[in-house]
């Protein structure tokens, strides 16, 4: 019988893989068992007499690895060590066994004399103290243990995660371990098992995501009360009909966007609400053409209809939402829970009542108001952004910070056109010198 290729000397003399999980794999069950069959290897001319000892040193070590080990409550692939640990199971006499090979074990230094293996002791404390840990779950009325639950691989390999973050980060001090263990929790620990570690992967994950902890800390924040303004209480509707009519620039740009963006609207909660209610296909999906919906036949890919043409209705509901929203962003932006309170708002001054599904309508509305919510909130902070920048001068100048914004990109842009001109004239000199 030749000898199985994982155990050639390479496997065990290459330094690179001289770790006790890598060296323990070898020396498995299977091998073992035909290591322990001398007539064969004697027959075969491979293997001489004395392997006997070899293997039965090494497969006690498997069952004791097995035994630590055991995550079935059922023996699998033969493996009766890696089962639950209970009263009856052999775990109790394969450690009485080992404790007493493995306290007459000596090793010798290269001048004779006898010397202590931390590892063997190591293996006497762990049997010696989970005897004593089984006696006194038992005591409690626990009789079954799976001892896979109770190493200390998830602890390593959370250790080994912390020192990998960063590559070099392999003795941190208590700052550098709470900063490795922040950005592993925002990246959900991104790798769970410690590679190239003494530890098998435990399979575990964190108990909650960061977007977990940060939405309850939200549901939390909802809870607290804020003082609605009087003037929000009754906001006036605007005249849709004019401005659908209009011929101006801004009234052109303004019904062409409410009008896309609504159809947009209506796709989405088609898709997340009714779903093919036909009632509320109704009323959200437009059967004939109206004079807003041109942009959106322009819109059209070779006119194949596949874009969303929103009835009246929804035209109107969502200006009425983008006003309200936006006024109020403009008096109350730096509140807390902004959302909540437009939502309050618009609760107040918006009606709903052309939604007549009874059984979709609470589920529409309160899709469409919160999806308008983020849509506005997010399509105003951008114009903010675009106007301190310069990038946009024409805006709404009722608009409180909007005006503001706009007065400070004024009062900086000298500044900020000087330095680009003495980086200008920098980069010239510096071109003229190396010439």
């Amino acid at each position: 019988m030749a000898v199985p290729s994982r155990l050639l000397p390479r496997d065990v003399e290459d330094d690179r893989r001289r770790r006790p999980l890598l060296i323990a794999e070898p020396i498995s069950n299977m091998p073992l068992l035909h290591m322990d069959v001398p007539s064969t290897s004697q027959e075969c001319g491979k293997l001489p007499d004395e392997c006997k000892h070899t293997a039965r040193l090494l497969r006690l070590f498997d069952d004791l690895f097995d035994s630590v080990n055991g995550s079935y409550h059922q023996v699998m692939n033969g493996k009766e060590y890696r089962a639950a640990v209970t009263p009856k199971s052999p775990h109790h006499a394969l450690w009485r066994r080992s404790l007493k090979v493995l306290k007459s074990m000596k090793f010798c230094d290269k001048a004779g004399r006898t010397v202590s293996v931390p590892s063997v002791q190591s293996w006497i404390k762990t049997i010696e103290r989970i005897e004593k840990l089984y006696q006194l779950l038992k005591s409690m009325g626990i009789d079954s243990i799976l001892l896979r639950n109770v190493n200390q691989d998830p602890l390593e390999n959370f250790f080994g995660a912390i020192r990998s973050h960063g590559q070099s980060n392999t003795m941190p001090n208590a700052f550098a371990f709470e900063a490795a263990y922040k950005s592993l929790l925002i990246n959900n620990l991104s790798s769970a098992h410690s590679v190239g570690a003494n530890c098998e992967s435990d399979g575990v994950q964190c108990l909650q995501s960061l977007k977990y902890l940060i939405e309850k800390q939200n549901n939390k924040d909802t809870t607290s009360s804020f003082e609605i303004n009087a003037e929000h209480i009754s906001i006036d509707e605007l005249n849709t009909d004019e401005m659908t009519v209009g011929t101006s620039r801004t009234e052109v740009e303004r019904t062409a966007a409410i009008a896309y963006c609504s159809g947009w609207l209506v796709t989405r909660v088609q898709k997340c609400c009714f779903k093919s209610c036909p009632t509320c296909k109704k009323d959200f999906v437009s059967e004939e053409r109206q004079n807003f919906h041109k942009n959106i036949e322009c819109r059209e890919y070779e006119n194949k209809g596949w874009l969303c043409y929103p009835t009246r209705e929804v035209f109107d509901c969502f200006l009425q939402l983008e006003n309200i929203i936006n006024i109020v962003l403009s008096d109350k932006c730096h509140i807390k829970n902004i959302s909540n309170y437009i939502k309050v708002i618009i609760e107040t001054n918006v009606d709903f009542n052309f939604i007549s599904c009874g059984e979709h309508k609470t589920i529409n509305i309160d899709f469409i108001i919160n999806k308008s919510i983020k849509f506005f909130i997010h399509t105003w902070c951008t114009t903010v952004n675009q106007i301190l920048t310069g990038k946009l001068s024409c805006f709404n100048e009722n608009d409180k910070i909007k005006k503001s914004a706009f007065e400070y990109y004024l009062k900086n842009k000298r500044r900020k056109n000087y330095i680009l001109f003495y980086l200008f004239i920098k980069i010239i000199f510096s071109v003229c010198y190396l010439k």
